[in-house]
């Protein structure tokens, strides 16, 4: 923004005081300053749920607001459905610094039924405690897609009931540092994809229009799509999801369990890319793997018994 003397306004909600000084080149502190980086972030595609450049200013400006660098913000920060949304972590690691009004927030409980977490507010009598169980969790979201093995809630059930449970303490008691926003977790949940529209009879003056919604909306999916992928990423690191699913083609018993495997895999790696071929090559090998196991335990066949012979064969000297 120009103030008329040729010099950029600065945009206070873009500026990050508290940081050291070494960070200082690296923090935006004009809206042009914060829009170069936002561009930069966005065509790098080193971060791939950011495509664009306004998904990623937004990040960038929210995580001023919030008082983190834009990286960090970048991090913990994604759009999902065109809805901002925070990571469990990033909001529990707010409250925690903000000691002039958090005493503490601690987990006291984690298990595979329940997780709670603990806080105590400056200022009020006593601390605050939130539990979020399993059963939960399935009111919420149903007991097919808690049970899902495919699904966080079966893989990583603790860690899942211990975000849920810290988001939903940092929201109530701390709702001017979390600033209502929703968890990632939570807003993933929620999402319901798209089913693909019936094809409609249209004449020629409409087909051009239906096939650019078309293949807009297609692109949207895949954006979305990805926003998942990067979300599960950020739960589970890809290596160790790498690190996971080997050990269960190892212990793979049938060419069906290695398939479940490589589904599940198709699910959070992206075609045409060098971890979707190691994917594929990691499935191959098991399933040869079964298949030449399974050669060398077959039983040799026995040997088939002569035939004995005709006595028509017989020559006439022979006794019969």
């Amino acid at each position: 923004m120009n103030n008329g003397n040729g010099h950029e306004k600065e945009i206070v909600a873009l500026e990050h005081v508290d940081s050291p000084n070494m960070l200082a080149p690296y923090l935006p502190t004009t809206l042009s300053g914060a829009r170069e980086m936002a561009k930069l972030f966005a065509e790098s595609k080193l971060v791939p749920f950011v495509q664009t450049e306004a998904k990623a200013f937004l990040i960038v400006a929210t995580g001023a607001e919030l008082g983190i660098p834009p990286t960090a913000a970048l991090r913990s920060i994604s759009v999902i459905d065109d809805r901002l949304a925070l990571s469990a972590q990033l909001k529990i690691a707010l409250c925690l610094r903000r000691k002039d009004i958090c005493k503490y927030f601690k987990l006291t409980e984690s298990t595979d039924e329940k997780a709670t977490y603990e806080t105590w507010r400056v200022g009020d009598e006593a601390p605050q405690r939130v539990t979020f169980t399993i059963e939960d969790a399935r009111r919420m979201l149903g007991v097919a897609r808690v049970n899902n093995v495919d699904g966080n809630w079966f893989k990583v059930r603790r860690r899942m009931l211990r975000w849920r449970a810290g988001s939903e303490l940092a929201d109530f008691m701390y709702p001017e540092i979390t600033l209502g926003l929703p968890s990632t977790d939570e807003l993933l949940d929620n999402i319901i994809d798209m089913k693909t529209p019936q094809p409609m009879q249209l004449d020629s003056n409409l087909a051009g229009v239906a096939a650019v919604v078309s293949e807009g909306a297609a692109a949207a999916k895949e954006e979305r799509q990805e926003e998942k992928r990067q979300a599960a990423n950020t739960i589970e690191p890809l290596e160790d999801a790498f690190t996971r699913w080997q050990a269960g083609l190892d212990a793979a018993a049938t060419t069906a369990e290695c398939d479940k495997t490589g589904a599940e895999m198709r699910k959070r790696l992206r075609k045409d890319t060098p971890e979707y071929e190691r994917a594929r090559k990691m499935v191959t090998d098991a399933k040869e793997r079964l298949r030449t196991a399974h050669q060398k335990a077959e039983p040799p066949k026995p040997a088939e018994k002569p035939v004995p012979e005709s006595p028509i064969d017989r020559d006439p000297g022979e006794e019969g």
